[in-house]
């Protein structure tokens, strides 16, 4: 900001009057007010962006603390899956061998309950075989 004397001696040094001082004083303060208001107003819209920035900036640290964090889970997701398709296969493996040894029970059942039905059967053969001969007339004479 230029001094009342400054302006003068530029005065001066153009050759101007120094009537014209007051109107060179007047319009060197308005232009003064104005770059003073422009450099205002800049300084307020940088305060603004650099806010806006700082904001921004905490939205990308919270959003790259979510990120870090959901790549964790997603490996220990992955981990676990792991060990519950090794689980899955150890119990797909374990049924397999269940119903093959129930198939063979079944089997050993069944081959039991026909030699039982069998023996059954001989059995009453033979105990009607029995009763048969004991109610028969004796030809033992």
């Amino acid at each position: 900001v230029k001094s009342d004397a400054e302006i003068m001696s530029s005065c001066g040094e153009q050759n101007l009057s120094p009537s014209l001082f007051w109107q060179v004083r007047e319009q060197y303060q308005q232009e003064v007010k104005r770059q003073t208001n422009i450099a205002q107003q800049s300084a307020h819209e940088l305060r603004a962006t650099l806010t806006c920035m700082a904001s921004e900036l905490g939205l990308l640290e919270v959003n790259t603390q979510l990120l870090e964090y959901a790549q964790k889970e997603m490996c220990q997701m992955e981990a676990e899956w792991e060990v519950l398709t090794r689980q899955n296969a150890q119990l797909r493996l374990r049924i397999k061998m269940l119903q093959t040894d129930l198939e063979e029970e079944r089997q050993k059942t069944q081959e039991e309950r026909a030699k039982a039905e069998a023996d059954i059967e001989r059995l009453r053969e033979a105990t009607l075989d029995t009763l048969l001969f004991n109610d028969m007339p004796s030809e033992r004479s």
